[in-house]
């Protein structure tokens, strides 16, 4: 955990450094290069650095921490306040498909106010409510649907049978789903005969495709997206070149590596289009309804569970 904040710490200081460093004064083009050097660069750039020392004085034992022993007798309006202030953000919630939804890696509570006492449990589930109905086979799971991402991986066609298994207030509540597929791209027509289920999540939003890694290496762990680009797609100029490094942010060229069609900006454009046409067109049908926003993210692993909040 120390080893993460110092990490975070020396990125941006790495980041800062290289902008205000007062060697000859530099070109247009070079003070361009050095404002697309963020932190997420300066992080990746520090991933070959081996940190030495002795990180014991960052750490700090329960037993360093204060007590307060008198909490019970605050009043249960700041009580309340303080078991919210304790919940986290945005999560991502991962199901796949293997024959029927299912969980992997091993998911997690979502916060430990679950299991604290009657009086946080009660907070913490004002919020966070069961994935999947009760009659489901599948592992007990929260989420906030209001809050967290649901994030399908794999296997999208079987997008309805996932939906299927989900608790109806999930249903009528999630805001925001995450489909990880290049299928979408390769073969379009698919968005039109998976993408009516949608119409069952009543109060969806966002539809984020996510880009599957290039790197077998990078299939196993807890799930982390990503922007792949600098600006969105849609937004892209009328002409653009193969791996333009205007468009793709550093970790997002190196996602496409290997990837014939994949660092295409004319094609990614024309087939998200397409997605994005699938998808109003079964909203369209619908008056009553606002379509989603339709975005793209890539996606990478990571084996510590704090990088899916970063």
């Amino acid at each position: 955990m120390a080893e993460s904040t110092l990490r975070r710490t020396l990125a941006l200081s790495y980041s800062s450094s290289e902008n205000s460093s007062p060697a000859s004064s530099p070109s247009t083009q070079d003070s361009d290069q050095l404002e697309d050097l963020d932190q997420e660069d300066a992080l990746s750039d520090l991933e070959h650095w081996t940190l030495e020392g002795d990180f014991s004085l960052l750490e700090v034992s329960s037993s360093q921490l204060p007590i307060l022993s008198r909490f019970p007798d605050l009043p249960l309006e700041l009580r309340t306040k303080i078991w919210h202030s304790a919940l986290p953000g945005i999560r991502l919630v991962e199901t796949r498909f293997v024959n029927r939804p299912c969980h992997f890696p091993v998911p997690t509570l979502p916060t430990p106010l679950l299991h604290v006492s009657q009086e946080a449990r009660e907070v913490a589930l004002k919020r966070y409510r069961p994935l999947y109905r009760l009659s489901s086979p599948l592992p007990l799971i929260y989420i906030d649907p209001n809050v967290d991402i649901l994030f399908i991986n794999e296997h999208v066609q079987q997008l309805d049978a996932v939906l299927s298994e989900l608790d109806v207030d999930v249903l009528q509540c999630l805001r925001h789903i995450a489909l990880e597929s290049m299928m979408l791209f390769v073969f379009p027509n698919i968005a039109r005969k998976i993408f009516p289920c949608l119409l069952r999540l009543s109060c969806l939003q966002r539809v984020t495709i996510v880009l599957p890694p290039t790197n077998p290496e990078e299939e196993s762990g807890h799930a982390v997206l990503f922007e792949l680009f600098k600006i969105p797609i849609t937004e892209w100029p009328d002409v653009v070149q193969r791996k333009d490094k205007n468009l793709y942010t550093r970790r997002g060229l190196k996602h496409c590596k290997d990837k014939s069609r994949l660092d295409e900006p004319e094609w990614l454009r024309t087939r998200f289009k397409t997605i994005i046409y699938a998808v109003e067109e079964q909203f369209r049908a619908n008056p009553d309804r606002t379509p989603p926003q339709v975005d793209v993210k890539g996606v990478r692993r990571s084996q510590r569970l704090e990088d899916r909040r970063s």
